[in-house]
């Protein structure tokens, strides 16, 4: 897999040497990028917009992509030029198209383990609360995990299984779009 000069740094040496490379690209079953973005407006402003933590490996495109806009879209709300280097923790407005609604679940039992990968064989990450909610990036292809982030302070990414949550919108996992590559099964 090749890096992409414009993606996040993910250490702060400078370079984007693919050691965090952003595993949750959209497959092309039923992306959220199928929308149709919307031209630039100066009217864009964060009530039309939703917050976005950079993470290693991301692009103005790849974020594009999660949220159904174009590149020229979040450069222009957020000030940046379309060809911008993103740093991790970098925090960004993402305009959103009208009735374009952001996957979200609620987590509804006590004890949950984030994993890092999308089975039990992958290390804990965290241990969200009954009632956390969270933004669907994407699921497995069976789906019985879904890649989130939290909505924390820190926006945290992980895979929670399907049994502890309940889908917000939507309600329905075959419009949820599959995530393309996950991290290899760790060996044992």
């Amino acid at each position: 897999m090749g890096t992409d000069p414009l993606a996040a740094d993910s250490d702060g040496d400078g370079l984007n040497d693919g050691e965090d490379e952003d595993p949750e690209q959209p497959s092309t079953s039923t992306p959220i990028s199928s929308a149709t973005p919307l031209p630039p407006t100066e009217t864009a402003t964060p009530q039309t917009a939703v917050p976005h933590t950079v993470q290693a490996g991301e692009t103005l495109e790849t974020i594009g992509g999660q949220y159904g806009v174009s590149v020229a879209q979040i450069a222009e709300i957020n000030g940046l030029s379309q060809q911008e280097r993103l740093q991790v923790g970098q925090q960004l407005f993402i305009p959103l198209n009208p009735g374009f609604i952001i996957p979200e679940l609620v987590i509804k039992i006590p004890a949950v383990n984030l994993r890092s990968g999308p089975g039990i064989e992958y290390t804990i990450i965290a241990y969200p609360e009954r009632g956390t909610f969270a933004t669907i990036l994407g699921q497995t292809l069976d789906p019985t995990w879904y890649n989130v982030e939290l909505q924390d302070s820190r926006g945290t990414r992980g895979w929670l299984s399907a049994v502890v949550v309940r889908l917000l919108y939507p309600t329905r996992p075959e419009t949820i779009p599959l995530v393309a590559t996950v991290p290899p099964t760790p060996v044992q």
